[in-house]
């Protein structure tokens, strides 16, 4: 399994076709490219407790997404 570390640039409620989404939006250290980290649960907590400039290990999925 392989992680990625990443800056956090924001936490955003997204309305979108599904539904309302929690999205933590992010730029991979390593090539400053953007990725998106979506949740179902709007009250994630985990989600909810990041803010701007932290820091956050990434586990890519089997879509290999990180």
């Amino acid at each position: 399994m392989k992680t990625h570390q990443a800056k956090v640039i924001n936490c955003v409620q997204a309305k979108t076709r599904y539904g309302l989404k929690l999205v933590i939006n992010c730029k991979l250290l390593s090539d400053n490219s953007d990725v998106a980290c979506w949740s179902n649960e709007l009250d994630n907590k985990v989600y909810r407790s990041k803010h701007k400039g932290d820091i956050v290990e990434l586990i890519e999925t089997d879509t290999n997404s990180p």
